[in-house]
């Protein structure tokens, strides 16, 4: 699949027009204002002179009207870069990995990273791995405290045997004191191979290599691809590959990592 980029602008745009054409409105109202003002005071009853009160309090009226579209013009400019930074972090993870939510991770070379969230502290979890046919060929003592706890797998399954290199279904629920479910998520790592922004960050989002659609605010790392390594040989023509790393659970993602 081609890596691609789409950037537009129209949020950014629009806002900007608004305020303009307010600023405008008002420049226009209050030059008719003074206009009719000054016809009101060459036409007045020398006798029954116009109330000077009036005009003071409507000019005042203006002023303040021209200095707050004034200051909504400036927070849009704000806003507006803080838009286009946005923007640019996310085209700096184009080819990169990121971690985000998702349910299944790659186990590449016998190694897996992933992590999980809970709400808030539990009193009993689960979390397992499955394979393709939906059997659990290894199960986790989860962090059950309340934050984002990452987590390794060196594909070793709960039988002792080596699980092949593929995709794995991640499971993690967490119960509360009364049996009830507590609110998690499972974030796994996968590579950005498209952005799309509509001119904020809230509307930026990335698509996934595989698959997966996720909002800029959803990043939780990024880290340079994890490639797998071909096997060297030794001169007898067997594997020299090296051992895998042990499973066990971290408490943050790898230093390596970087948090957004």
């Amino acid at each position: 699949m081609t890596d691609s980029v789409s950037t537009q602008g129209v949020g950014g745009s629009a806002t900007i027009t608004a305020s303009q054409k307010a600023s405008d409105d008002a420049s226009v109202n209050f030059d008719t204002f003074i206009k009719l003002m000054v016809a009101q005071l060459q036409n007045q009853d020398p006798l029954n002179p116009l109330d000077g009160t009036q005009f003071t309090e409507q000019i005042a009226t203006f002023s303040s009207l021209e200095q707050q579209i004034a200051t909504n013009s400036h927070l849009e400019k704000i806003a507006q870069q803080n838009s286009y930074g946005a923007q640019s972090v996310a085209l700096g993870m184009m080819g990169k990995e990121v971690l985000a939510p998702g349910e299944s991770a790659e186990l590449v070379d016998g190694k897996m990273d992933f992590a999980y969230n809970l709400e808030e502290s539990a009193v009993g979890a689960t979390l397992e791995i499955l394979n393709k046919d939906g059997e659990v060929v290894k199960t986790f003592e989860p962090i059950r405290t309340a934050g984002v706890h990452a987590q390794k797998w060196d594909g070793k399954t709960d039988d002792g045997t080596q699980a092949p290199d593929g995709t794995y279904a991640i499971r993690f629920k967490a119960y509360g004191t009364d049996g009830e479910v507590i609110l998690s998520q499972v974030y796994a790592y996968g590579k950005v191979i498209s952005v799309e922004s509509m001119g904020d960050a809230d509307s930026t989002s990335l698509l996934l290599a595989d698959g997966r659609v996720v909002g800029f605010n959803e990043i939780g790392a990024v880290r340079e691809p994890v490639v797998a390594q071909a096997p060297s040989t030794g001169d007898d023509g067997t594997d020299d590959t090296s051992g895998t790393n042990t499973g066990g659970d971290d408490s943050a993602v790898d230093e390596e990592d970087q948090a957004v």
